[in-house]
């Protein structure tokens, strides 16, 4: 049977969902089996991809890291730059005139916790995620659909469509509930800049942003 790119990144992503699930039923045993556990996870999303680009011959930059790397990491920050303040804006309208909650003040700058958080986003949760769903899946499904709209120095079609409902739909096996499903629209967000940069490093930096 011929595995065409589609049923490949979805099995790729099924692979991964499957660690990601062990990840998480390690994480409830303790803070070191927590430790395995996310190590596991970040691997899985780096490992399966390269382990099916060898199996399927696919030769090239499969996880969309090639140099270079400081520029795309900068047009990350450019982007976040742009986008965090209205997120921000927005979450503060929802959380405050709508739902009815308190600010809490004041805000902790201590630097340490600040970086660790910085480390641990990019590190285990954005680059990882973004390796995969940016730089593999997006790369692979590509080709399969070439075209799209052009948005913004960019052209967003069905594989952006794609890759970000996979990213919503892995992100239920940590918590079960609709509203996970939301994190497609940054999904887009993430294939529009990796797509306009050509890194998924940048949509990384964005990510952990």
């Amino acid at each position: 049977m011929t595995i065409g790119p589609g049923r490949e990144t979805v099995l790729a992503t099924l692979a991964v969902a499957v660690l990601l699930g062990l990840g998480e039923a390690l994480a409830a045993m303790g803070p070191w089996p927590a430790q395995l556990g996310g190590l596991l996870v970040a691997v899985g999303f780096v490992g399966v991809p390269i382990a099916v680009a060898r199996w399927r011959g696919v030769a090239g930059d499969v996880l969309a890291v090639d140099p270079p790397l400081g520029r795309s990491a900068l047009a990350g920050v450019a982007v976040a730059s742009v986008v965090l303040p209205l997120y921000a804006l927005g979450f503060d309208l929802w959380q405050i005139h709508v739902l009815g909650r308190e600010r809490a003040w004041p805000i902790t700058l201590a630097p340490w916790p600040w970086f660790e958080a910085a480390v641990v986003q990019l590190g285990a949760v954005a680059l990882p995620e973004e390796l995969f769903f940016r730089g593999y899946v997006l790369g692979r499904l590509r080709p399969r659909w070439p075209g799209g709209v052009r948005l913004l120095g960019a052209c967003i079609g069905w594989p952006h469509v794609l890759s970000a409902a996979l990213f919503a739909l892995i992100h239920l096996v940590a918590v079960a509930a609709p509203f996970r499903l939301l994190v497609f629209f940054p999904g887009l967000l993430f294939a529009w800049t990796a797509q306009r940069t050509g890194s998924a490093l940048s949509a990384a930096v964005l990510h952990a942003l």
